[in-house]
């Protein structure tokens, strides 16, 4: 799925499950497929999984120049 935040950045996240969630975030040049075989385990167990891929990594776009860039407009997937 892929959502727009304000800048008009696509940020691309896996959203699996019901109950309590529980967000997956890969470090550094990863992305939300490294989680493909803890995802089942969680959601199995009644968890909501969320797995975001972080700006300019896996399915996100890339952010723009930090010149127009401001954190704090950013906005999470619904």
């Amino acid at each position: 799925m892929l959502s727009e935040t304000v800048d008009g950045t696509r940020l691309a996240y896996e959203d699996y499950g019901q109950g309590e969630p529980i967000l997956f975030l890969a470090s550094w040049v990863l992305h939300s497929d490294m989680w493909e075989y803890q995802l089942p385990f969680f959601v199995e167990h009644g968890y909501r999984c969320v797995a975001l891929d972080r700006r300019g990594h896996g399915r996100s776009d890339r952010a723009p120049p930090a010149t127009t860039w401001t954190p704090w407009r950013t906005t999470w997937p619904r």
